[in-house]
């Protein structure tokens, strides 16, 4: 499976160039950047631009106006969607050809999402084991209409939408291959922590957590007093599950990519009473150096454009 986009026929290509850009949406800015793949095939930051934006219209106009200021023209893009815009699920796999459950995906989990079956755009990638001898498959759900203003911005642009991705497998290509896995927990303002947990590459768990869109913002002396205790308890239940429900080796490190300005505070703390070393997170690759959390991931967009999609990479 490539993307979400490539549920939408009309809209799917296939990228053989050396330049991407890539966007990645927030609730309230579009960060850019425009990625080059030099002679030995290694990648270069060009340039990265940023506008903010109020409202849905807002957003629109915010893409529509970011691709307008690169000055290369005719490039593929590839967009990383803001959290409210897709849903994830994890649901048993059907008895079916990957084809067969890709068409059905709609009907399968319209009781399980927020929007009707026939405005869902899905796709999904395996589990790499089961789950009390029963295969999984992790499911992106998004509304069509949710998608739309995002595509038809790009499409009055002078380029074309190469792929719609999400920011859990965006970290399967920011964090470092290793056969132990680790528990990264990713927030930006305004939204709940997000929780994966990646060995080699793949996504084997997500769960988003409710009940701690604080934690960017209130000062480590106010998080002490009880929010912090129950994040980690939250953490706790996610391991507990991962090792003893899915019965998989215990992961090697948590890793934290929370923007509040005390952070290393919350690291100390958590890491006074979790199992395993508690560290800040920071991406593998060297294109990403030096550069804001929001540009890495422009930079993971861009790179999801240049394989041509969001989830072939697990299925």
């Amino acid at each position: 499976m490539k993307s979400l986009l490539n549920n939408i026929p009309w809209l799917r290509s296939g990228a053989k160039q050396s330049n991407f850009i890539g966007l990645a949406l927030s609730s309230d800015k579009v960060t850019a950047v425009h990625l080059q793949s030099d002679e030995q095939k290694k990648w270069q930051l060009v340039e990265t631009k940023s506008k903010s934006f109020k409202g849905e219209t807002g957003l629109s106009a915010a893409i529509t106006d970011i691709l307008d200021e690169f000055e290369s023209s005719d490039l593929k893009v590839g967009v990383m969607l803001s959290q409210h815009m897709y849903q994830v699920v994890q649901i048993d796999k059907p008895n079916m050809t990957n084809d067969e459950i890709q068409l059905s995906l709609p009907f399968t989990i319209k009781d399980i999402v927020n929007t009707a079956s026939d405005a869902i755009i899905a796709d999904f990638i395996d589990s790499p084991f089961k789950h009390n001898g029963v295969e999984k498959i992790t499911v992106f759900a998004a509304n069509r209409m949710v998608l739309a203003p995002v595509i038809s911005a790009v499409a009055v642009s002078e380029h074309e939408l190469e792929s719609l991705c999400c920011k859990e497998l965006i970290y399967c290509d920011l964090l470092s291959v290793d056969k132990a896995a680790h528990m990264l927990v990713s927030q930006n303002f305004g939204e709940e922590p997000n929780l994966q947990i990646i060995r080699d590459g793949q996504l084997l768990l997500s769960r988003r957590l409710r009940g701690f869109m604080q934690l960017p913002e209130l000062p480590l002396v106010q998080l002490k007093t009880h929010l912090l205790e129950q994040f980690g308890l939250e953490l706790q239940r996610s391991l507990d599950f991962f090792e003893s429900q899915l019965k998989q080796p215990p992961i090697k490190t948590l890793k934290l990519n929370i923007p509040n300005l005390e952070l290393g505070g919350i690291i100390s703390e958590l890491g006074s009473f979790f199992p395993v070393k508690v560290t800040a997170f920071e991406s593998q690759l060297d294109v990403t150096e030096n550069q804001s959390v929001d540009v890495q991931y422009a930079i993971g967009a861009a790179l999801q454009a240049s394989q041509g999609g969001g989830f072939e990479k697990q299925n």
